[in-house]
């Protein structure tokens, strides 16, 4: 009996349990990214796995729980893109066109933020459909930024910040969609 009770208590015992663990918890991220990008095929799983590993969190979450950070991670980047747009309109100085499809985008991507602050606060108090909708309609603010080059004949100088919000927004849209 005391050489049971010994083997609970010794540091291999709690490496093995740790490892369970670490295995267990590594797997919400996997599991969820892997029925994410089937719910939406253009989401890249990689992506996904990467993004919601940058949040040292995200092994310990649930489901709701991945969905509020990685509506934090969308929200994140609409600043950053707001940011962005910020810097070109100053390095911009000529053209009327250009300067007025940054004043709209970056009008458009504020609102993203907000939208996805509501998503955040949403998935908190488990209105997983509310949460969709405001993802969504950020999504739909970044590709009104899109139009508006364009419409004005001019190449996007967001393309890339684009393609990175539409992927990184595609992953709160599908686990709201898998709790819905």
């Amino acid at each position: 009996m005391r050489q049971s009770l010994s083997f609970f208590s010794s540091p291999v015992f709690f490496f093995l349990v740790i490892l369970f663990l670490a295995k267990v918890d590594a797997n919400i991220v996997n599991e969820t990214c892997q029925k994410a990008s089937q719910v939406d095929k253009e989401l890249q799983y990689d992506l996904c796995v990467a993004a919601l590993r940058q949040d040292p969190k995200s092994h310990i979450a649930d489901l709701p729980g991945l969905g509020i950070i990685s509506a934090k991670l969308v929200k994140d980047n609409a600043t950053k893109i707001g940011s962005r747009i910020k810097k070109l309109m100053n390095d911009t100085k000529s053209d009327a066109n250009l300067k007025g499809c940054l004043q709209d985008c970056k009008l458009l991507y504020s609102t993203a933020e907000l939208k996805t602050k509501r998503a955040i606060e949403s998935f908190k108090s488990k209105d997983y459909f509310e949460a969709n909708t405001a993802v969504g309609a950020a999504l739909t603010d970044a590709d009104t930024c899109e139009e508006a080059f364009k419409e004005s004949g001019l190449k996007s100088l967001l393309i890339v910040e684009y393609n990175s919000f539409y992927q990184l927004g595609a992953i709160p849209l599908a686990i709201s969609f898998l709790l819905i």
